[in-house]
């Protein structure tokens, strides 16, 4: 018997040693990919997802704009897993944002080694260049496709394409156009990098929106390519659903406010500690402050006490300022002062009312709208509203539907219930029976916003949110919209800005806003998308977006510098115009064009600091960014700026305080308590209001909603001189004609703006030609002050050969052609 087993053995290890040993290739982790500032720190992106190599090795190629991006390597789709950077360079977890910086448009490969923790960047050759993924909502050239011919006033369709193409060049494009009735057609190509094309193809028919053909052929030096087949391929245009927007929206002025640090009437219910509202920002409050002013227990537990109160008391203000809408930041019940960490939607802040009144509706109140009722605080806000319809202001509120924070009640129970917690399907859980990280923390892991243990988020099913969070927030949605719940929805909110809508599926929103306009037919809802909005303004998800896109074009060309690259007037011209292009004329007018919110510098600063687009977080990012006053000639500067801001189609959106002066970094520093007059002197001395730029921001604001054209009518350039640095563009209606002249110069400069005729024109910008006088504003049911012409006022002749005009470095100039 033991010969067999030798025997046996000496068999077995020779078969063994005929065998080829297979090493299997585990990865550590399901997906890799990216999270950052070009997706929202979105870690459930599909189109940042790394292709893995072997050996513990991933690879992504990604289209980036030129500038500086932050972000960091998210494994499993989730947070709960990532890798950030070390002081040394080395991937950690936790980690500082990574900092990437582009040189130049076009691919680029991140690798990505974790077996030794390190990654790389390099440009993607042409040929391996081609995302899909990154393209995947546009066609091929050699398809058959239907576009979308809109009709919408002046445009009635744009539609951008992109292909590849292997050669370092193309010779010629060649457009041919079959017969139709009546319109115009161009077609421009634009190399972005060697393999990587961009076509723009402009398409106007009136209003007719007649169907018809183009054909393309694309030429290169070597040898002749269709796309298509053998014949030239043929692009079908025909007309898609039309939609609407609010057309009180497209009247509107915009006024944003984070009513914490707005006005403080109601010293009783403050938060405790809360700071005196003429603080010096940069001196410390509390011990934790003095240790690490931007640490965990530093200048982000700051609370200043506004209030409902102050925000009643703030409607002469804002009524004399002209603004005509109010966007408030979250006011639902939550711990801190900007309250994205919701913890009841069904509540407003009791710091906000009569603080503790929320404590009794807690003790009775469940996920069922028929044990809700409204607190003493709930009842202000809705007698705000009320105050505030009667005086012509709208009203839109944030909703912050992605995600609560730790306080919020279903959580609460999560934790103390566990996967008996009849809310455990609100969360995105992923693990059960954690060890607790101290006394009161969860016994569960779970997902949370870009990595945020403090903002917990809702967990998704094929219909977007899961069932019951998203019956949630359809009721919420209704409490507030039709507070009485009578069918008419005059004593609720007149929409909502949505907070990071991208990282919640599309299809949520799509009956979200079912359930939006069902209510109320001329809500407006906009959205922030930080990119092309173009998905989200189709008729089904948004009406508008804030307008982030806008400020970086008025970044390139007014405020060059850092990571930003100078546009020239022309290219400025042809950019800002193709950004109008790229959506619905009824989402252009309604976009909120804004040039500073409370999650970028104060346009004052930006101007002062010329850091670039997004380049103001002293605390990480940028620590060399002057966080001291601006000059007065930034001032001039804003008051160029502005110019444009209310004169460009879209509905303009002033953040708190930017038309007194205030100034101030990226988050949290652009959060200071505002500047009042009759609470001059503050701690600072650089704490006042310019009077003047207040002045302009008025003056602005009456020329915009005294005449229509400013507000819906057609836009076209006149003038974009590259030399001079000037622009001119028109803004028509049937009622009138206004030019808009800017020079965006150093320098006093004469310039000759071409006229199809002869005619005169009176520039409202200077009091000595108008002056306010209280009356309606037409397209919305408010009274404001409106421009009125004085009979002494002075007017410019033009000639056939043009309009001269001088204006003084950064000077500009509204006319009104008479």
């Amino acid at each position: 018997m033991k010969k067999f087993i030798t025997l046996l053995l000496i068999v077995l290890l020779a078969a063994c040693a005929n065998m080829k040993t297979e090493v299997i290739d585990i990865p550590l982790f399901q997906t890799v990919s990216l999270a950052g500032s070009f997706n929202n720190w979105n870690a459930k992106d599909q189109v940042t997802i790394m292709k893995y190599l072997g050996n513990n090795k991933w690879s992504l190629n990604k289209l980036f704009e030129k500038g500086q991006s932050k972000f960091k390597f998210v494994m499993n789709g989730g947070w709960d897993i990532h890798r950030g950077v070390s002081p040394d360079g080395r991937l950690i977890q936790p980690g500082s944002d990574i900092t990437l910086n582009i040189s130049s448009f076009g691919f680029y490969e991140i690798l990505l080694d974790l077996n030794i923790d390190t990654w790389s960047v390099k440009p993607a050759p042409a040929s391996n260049a081609v995302a899909f993924a990154e393209f995947k909502k546009e066609y091929d050239l050699g398809e058959e496709v239907l576009l979308s011919a809109e009709k919408s006033f002046a445009r009635s369709g744009k539609n951008i394409r992109k292909f590849f193409w292997t050669q370092d060049s193309l010779d010629a494009v060649k457009l041919k156009e079959l017969p139709f009735e009546s319109g115009a057609s161009t077609l421009s190509l634009k190399p972005e990098q060697p393999g990587l094309y961009h076509i723009t193809l402009s398409v106007d028919d009136g209003e007719k929106g007649l169907d018809y053909k183009i054909s393309f052929r694309v030429f290169e030096s070597v040898n002749d390519f269709v796309f298509g087949d053998t014949e030239d391929s043929e692009w079908n245009f025909q007309n898609r659903r039309t939609y609407t927007t609010p057309d009180w929206a497209k009247n509107v002025v915009w006024y944003q406010i984070m009513l914490d640090r707005w006005r403080n009437l109601d010293s009783s219910n403050d938060p405790d500690s809360s700071l005196p509202w003429r603080w010096n920002w940069f001196a410390p409050f509390t011990d934790g402050e003095s240790k690490s002013f931007y640490g965990g227990d530093g200048v982000w537990n700051r609370n200043f006490g506004g209030d409902l109160a102050g925000l009643i008391r703030s409607l002469n203000y804002l009524e004399e300022l002209g603004v005509t809408g109010i966007y408030l930041n979250p006011i639902f019940e939550a711990p801190g002062h900007h309250k994205y960490n919701t913890a009841d939607y069904r509540h407003i802040d009791d710091n906000f009312g009569t603080r503790g009144d929320i404590i009794l509706r807690w003790k009775t109140e469940t996920e069922d709208s028929r044990t809700w009722a409204f607190t003493q605080t709930d009842s202000l806000f809705l007698t705000f509203l009320n105050i505030a319809h009667q005086r012509g202001f709208k009203v839109i509120i944030d909703g912050v539907f992605n995600h609560s924070g730790t306080e919020f009640w279903a959580f609460k129970d999560l934790i103390e219930n566990g996967q008996n917690s009849r809310y455990k399907n609100w969360y995105n859980v992923k693990e059960w029976n954690v060890k607790p990280s101290k006394p009161g923390a969860p016994s569960f892991a779970y997902e949370g916003w870009a990595g945020f243990d403090g903002l917990p988020e809702y967990k998704e099913d094929e219909n977007g949110l899961a069932h019951g969070i998203r019956e949630h927030i359809f009721d919420i949605t209704r409490r507030w919209m039709d507070p009485n719940g009578d069918g008419d929805p005059s004593d609720g909110v007149d929409g909502w800005r949505l907070d990071v809508p991208e990282n919640v599926n599309e299809r949520f929103w799509r009956e979200w806003r079912k359930v939006v306009k069902g209510i109320n037919p001329n809500a407006y809802i906009t959205g922030e998308i930080w990119g092309d909005a173009r998905d989200w303004l189709d008729g089904d998800h948004f009406d508008a977006v804030m307008n982030y896109e806008f400020l970086k074009r008025v970044h390139a060309f007014f405020l060059p510098g850092g990571n930003t690259q100078a546009m020239k007037a022309p290219e400025f011209a042809r950019s800002i115009c193709e950004l109008l292009k790229a959506y619905s004329w009824q989402s252009d007018l309604v976009l909120q064009n804004l040039l500073s919110s409370h999650d970028i510098d104060r346009i004052s600063s930006a101007i002062h600091n010329r850091a670039g687009w997004k380049r103001g977080r002293v605390q990480d990012e940028n620590p060399l960014y002057d966080t001291g006053a601006p000059s007065d000639y930034d001032y001039e500067i804003l008051a160029e700026l502005a110019a444009f801001q209310f004169s460009w189609p879209g509905a303009p959106m002033i953040y708190y305080g930017d038309e007194v002066g205030m100034f101030g970094a990226d988050d949290p520093t652009n959060r200071m308590s505002m500047w009042w007059d009759d609470l001059m002197p503050y701690s600072n001395s650089d704490y006042f209001v310019r009077r003047g730029l207040k002045e302009r921001y008025a003056r602005l604001i009456a020329i915009r909603n005294s005449f229509s054209a400013l507000r819906t009518g057609r836009v076209r350039f006149l003038l974009a001189d590259d030399t001079a640095g000037i622009i001119a563009f028109e803004r028509r209606d049937s009622e009138n004609s206004l030019m808009t002249i800017i020079n965006n110069s150093d320098s006093f400069v004469i310039s000759k703006i071409p006229m199809e005729k002869e005619s005169e024109f009176i520039d409202l910008l200077q009091p000595r030609n108008a002056r306010t006088k209280w009356g309606k504003v037409k397209g919305i049911d408010a009274e404001r002050n409106l421009i009125e012409l004085l009979p002494s006022a002075i007017r410019l002749k033009s000639s056939e050969d043009g309009l001269e005009i001088s204006l003084p470095p950064h000077g500009s100039a509204i006319l009104l052609e008479l």
